[in-house]
């Protein structure tokens, strides 16, 4: 009932917001503005020579989307204070390597005064908050800004929340103050409100102020378009570059320096294949393949349901993947079901070598391809993953068919060896089903906040899920490259990749 009631007060709200419409405020920020300036002046002198300057541009963009979210005093503001020290460090290196030029020594100055100065968004922000009343309002912050304006607001008794947690708000609110640019936060922070009074709170230089839009809405028949009030902006505040040279706004953000690929110079061998670079919170990356499901965690599902098993290729930015750092679920999934084996794990070992080994020696006499066709030409299905059956933790062909055309194919007795894989086939099932029910028993009691705050989450240490973690996708490589199969799926630290200016 409570749930229906709380159903029928978002549709009335959502109607007092059509009428009262979303508040954008824009607010003087002359630092921040001539910052911005001074990251497109880099990006139209360095565009001919692009790769030295790159981690000064990457660092001044992130610097660049903290200040946009992160409005607290320069003694509450770490996340700012640390990106400024560093877009500092990355410019004074320029300086040692390339000589002075203007617009670094530009960037210098202003950075030594950003130091000194607290961001002019956050009086504002306090000011509004008091006139309100702390306790009849909501601050909402992208997610890797909860806490440090968490930390800064917990003493006036002010709540902050991430755009997923305001969603799922179980009550109306007098006021909701979302920090930052509207076109960062999702669109359910506008279309399936919890309050009829919305404001946004921003820098003036920053252009872009159209609220959030759903994908669909366009498409959908009498879709809710809440509309904008729009604070003016004082005139002599209106900075601009000359009008042909004004960046669009994704090329200002922050984004991962992918290293541009030249086209692999030989087919994936046996021990490698064609995946793709995925950049994760925690300063970690993975591997994917074109494969089977991978395992995920949706956060906004009941505490039995929040485990899925999604497509590779419904990857996205934004998505929690659940992985092991530094090891994978198959090798530890095979060598624990031959230690539950025990005295015929000799034997299955020995049984898995020989079948192996013999079609390994015919992919090196005949070549990957031969060999796929010829399985092809006798009915195996799965001819095409011919390499990744000789994979040590790989037990047997997906289908049993497949299996026993292989073996004879190789001239290997169907028995033992197939009924030995089968074997070690089923305890290898029956430990990753046990595994997955241990996994959803651990995540649906975790506290899954700090996993929507900073993208990451370790889960419990013990021997079956060590080295277990949760991270949330920043980014993916636009391209494939080969990488050995070992590499594929299994979390690695990757601070120093492309993803080093990444949120």
């Amino acid at each position: 009932m409570v749930n229906l009631v709380w159903a029928n007060d978002r549709y009335r709200i959502a109607a007092e917001l059509l009428v009262t419409r979303v508040e954008v405020v824009p607010i003087a920020d002359t630092i921040g503005s001539s910052l911005d300036l001074a990251l497109q002046r880099l990006l139209i002198d360095t565009k001919d020579d692009p790769g030295v300057w790159d981690d000064l541009v990457g660092s001044l963009k992130s610097l660049r989307w903290r200040m946009l979210t992160n409005p607290q005093p320069r003694s509450a503001n770490i996340r700012v204070k640390s990106a400024t020290e560093e877009v500092i460090a990355q410019a004074s290196h320029l300086v040692e390597a390339v000589g002075s030029r203007d617009v670094v020594n530009q960037v210098l100055a202003l950075c030594e005064h950003l130091l000194s100065e607290d961001p002019p968004v956050g009086p504002v922000l306090l000011e509004s908050i008091l006139e309100v009343g702390t306790h009849n309002c909501v601050v909402v912050a992208s997610t890797s800004a909860v806490d440090g304006l968490s930390r800064w607001l917990y003493p006036f008794g002010v709540s902050v929340m991430s755009p997923s947690e305001l969603v799922h708000q179980d009550h109306e609110v007098e006021q909701v103050y979302v920090v930052g640019p509207p076109r960062f936060f999702p669109s359910a922070v506008v279309t399936a409100p919890v309050s009829s009074q919305i404001a946004f709170l921003l820098p003036h230089w920053f252009r872009d102020r159209a609220l959030p839009r759903s994908p669909v809405c366009q498409y959908a028949e009498g879709a809710f378009r809440v509309e904008r009030k729009l604070s003016p902006v004082p005139s002599d505040l209106s900075l601009a570059m000359p009008g042909d040279s004004r960046f669009p706004e994704d090329d200002l953000l922050p984004q991962p320096n992918w290293t541009a690929q030249a086209e692999a110079d030989h087919e994936p061998g046996g021990e490698e294949v064609m995946a793709r670079h995925v950049l994760l919170s925690g300063d970690l990356g993975v591997y994917l393949d074109d494969g089977d499901r991978i395992r995920t965690l949706d956060p906004t599902q009941p505490p039995q349901e929040r485990l899925i098993n999604i497509p590779t290729v419904s990857v996205v930015p934004g998505t929690y993947l659940v992985l092991r750092k530094d090891e994978s679920d198959l090798e530890i999934l095979y060598n624990a079901a031959l230690n539950k084996l025990g005295s015929q794990a000799d034997e299955v070992i020995a049984s898995q070598c020989r079948w192996k080994k013999a079609l390994s020696e015919r992919i090196s006499q005949q070549g990957e391809r031969r060999v796929a066709e010829e399985l092809h030409q006798m009915g195996v299905k799965a001819y095409n993953r011919v390499a990744e059956w000789v994979i040590p933790t790989l037990d047997m062909p997906q289908r049993k068919t497949d299996f026993q055309m292989l073996l004879r194919w190789l001239g290997i007795s169907e028995q033992p060896a197939f009924d030995l894989a089968a074997k070690l086939r089923r305890k290898r099932l029956q430990l990753g089903q046990e595994m997955r029910a241990q996994l959803e028993g651990v995540l649906s009691n975790a506290d899954l906040n700090p996993l929507l705050r900073t993208g990451y989450l370790e889960l419990p240490a013990n021997a079956q899920f060590r080295g277990m973690i949760a991270a949330r996708v920043l980014a993916t490589a636009p391209y494939q490259e080969i990488v050995s199969r070992q590499r594929v799926r299994v979390a690695f630290d990757d601070g120093d990749s492309g993803g080093r200016w990444l949120e």
